[in-house]
């Protein structure tokens, strides 16, 4: 029987008046003795009637000194609001089981995160709570936490230098989603295709370029998903004044640590004088 469980039996047998047998009680007595659980009674202003050895331990006084005092003493300050206003809510919804965390400082200046499952009798004027110290599990979440963040950051940095990278090389350089979203273009492609990022990013070829780009940048896109790998092609694009221009491309995909493709990635070397140099020479 869990935390809950048991505030909720309680609850039951004294609201049907269930007597207990002395021998329950004894139960009972050993139980709650044994067990690490931190276990209080309190008034419903909040002053400490009872409380087990566990739970005087970490507050560094003992049960007939903690007598009269109120729990928001030993709540950390920066918690103390919102646990007041669960108090609140507890008290207006009598015999609800009520679970929450907060931090309290110990006697000896540490700080404990505890799990509490309280519920409130208004016809005893009593609350009765149980609490488990879970600072190693709140720590053990805040170190994922901290390494997410770490993450992102990293990987935000790396954005950061991969556009600056990629603005200052003189190639369409572009990533697309699997549904073929812009989720990156630079400014070479910008200018090449004459639109703006803010017209590119969150939309397809079909969106915002010519059909017959779009078909052509489709085409070859697939077969990067087909083969899983690098492409190498060619695409000639339409121009300005000075007609179309031919750019190499190389597209390969991105993947995750476990190998499922996320985007695809095409980097084009524009090599319109090339071409027209050799046609020259051709001829």
């Amino acid at each position: 029987m869990d935390s809950a469980q048991g505030i909720t039996k309680v609850a039951e047998l004294v609201e049907l008046g269930a007597p207990l047998a002395e021998r329950d009680i004894a139960s009972y007595r050993r139980l709650i003795e044994a067990s690490d659980t931190l276990i209080c009674e309190l008034d419903l202003e909040g002053r400490f009637v009872k409380a087990n050895a566990p739970m005087a331990k970490v507050l560094g006084a003992g049960p007939t000194e903690l007598r009269q005092r109120s729990y928001l003493e030993f709540v950390h300050p920066e918690d103390r609001d919102g646990t007041e206003s669960i108090a609140r809510e507890m008290n207006a919804r009598p015999g609800e089981v009520v679970a929450f965390r907060n931090r309290y400082v110990r006697h000896d200046g540490r700080v404990v995160w505890l799990a509490w499952q309280a519920l409130s009798d208004r016809e005893a004027g009593r609350v009765y709570a149980l609490a488990q110290d879970v600072t190693a599990r709140v720590q053990a979440e805040q170190a994922v936490v901290r390494e997410h963040a770490a993450a992102a950051q990293a990987i935000a940095d790396s954005e950061s230098r991969l556009a600056e990278m990629s603005d200052h090389t003189p190639a369409l350089v572009y990533i697309k989603d699997p549904e073929g979203r812009y989720l990156f273009v630079n400014r070479y492609y910008e200018a090449v295709m004459g639109r703006r990022r803010g017209e590119l990013l969150g939309r397809t070829d079909r969106e915002v370029l010519p059909a017959a780009v779009a078909d052509l940048f489709a085409s070859n896109e697939a077969q990067v998903r087909l083969r899983g790998g690098p492409v190498e092609c060619e695409e000639v694009l339409p121009g300005g004044a000075d007609g179309p221009r031919a750019f190499f491309s190389v597209k390969f995909p991105l993947r995750r640590a476990d190998g499922t493709i996320v985007a695809t990635c095409g980097i084009s070397t524009d090599i319109t004088r090339r071409r027209q140099a050799e046609a020259a020479l051709l001829e």
